[in-house]
């Protein structure tokens, strides 16, 4: 797992992980306002609103990303298999 700085071309999107500098956590992303210069998310049920520089992107290499495959059912197709 590596930590990337949030820029132009890497941004967050919604529902995705990323990391809290402040409090040292994984925060889920809610919004992120690029005119307002800030993210919203949450973090055990608390909502954070910080400056995009407080906040930095979690990237997976390939072999972590292999390992959190998830397989779909092959009988309807929408039940999720760990």
């Amino acid at each position: 797992m590596r930590l990337v700085e949030i820029t132009e071309e890497n941004t967050p999107s919604p529902g995705e992980y990323i990391y809290f500098e402040p409090e040292k956590a994984l925060v889920l992303c809610g919004a992120y306002l690029v005119e307002q210069n800030i993210i919203r998310a949450l973090n055990h049920g608390r909502y954070i609103e910080a400056p995009i520089e407080q906040f930095k992107k979690v990237e997976l290499t390939r072999e972590q990303r292999k390992r959190q495959y998830i397989a779909k059912c092959k009988g309807c197709g929408s039940c999720l298999l760990y």
